[in-house]
């Protein structure tokens, strides 16, 4: 974020052409972001479905060594 901030200079006077490579850079960063943040979330979904599978055996396993 600092480097981003640096290129407006202590006035505010950013140049177009900073202020162009601000917005290439951070969409560029925010799709990068975007697309570890799916990956995140669909591999805790699967991991989530494990888990509940597991957990559902475990306690399938448990009642039948009780009954």
């Amino acid at each position: 974020m600092k480097r981003y901030l640096d290129l407006y200079g202590v006035q505010g006077e950013g140049r177009t052409k900073q202020i162009c490579y601000i917005i290439e850079r951070t969409d560029s960063e925010i799709a990068e972001l975007e697309k570890k943040r799916a990956h995140i979330d669909e591999t805790l979904a699967e991991l989530r479905k494990i888990n509940a599978a597991s957990r559902k055996q475990l306690a399938e396993r448990e009642q039948m060594d009780k009954g």
